[in-house]
C-alpha cells in the first residue's frame, strides 16, 4: 500500500473515532459523474464530539 493512501486511512480513522458525522436533513442527494461517482454539490454534514465512553458504532 502506498504511504499516503494508509496515512488517509489512519487520519480518517482518528477523526471518526473523536467525532460523530450526521448527514444534514434536505433534499436527495444528487449524483455526479466523473471518472467516480461523487455528490453533486458536496455532502452537507454536522460534526459533533462524541461523549465519554460513546461506542464508535452508535449512531
Amino acid at each position: 500500500m502506498r504511504f499516503g493512501q494508509l496515512e488517509i486511512k489512519v487520519i480518517a480513522t482518528m477523526i471518526l473515532q473523536r467525532f460523530r458525522l450526521e448527514l444534514m436533513p434536505g433534499p436527495p442527494m444528487k449524483i455526479r459523474q466523473a471518472p467516480t461517482l461523487s455528490p453533486s454539490g458536496g455532502l452537507p454534514m454536522t460534526v459533533r464530539e462524541r461523549g465519554i465512553g460513546e461506542p464508535v458504532g452508535a449512531g
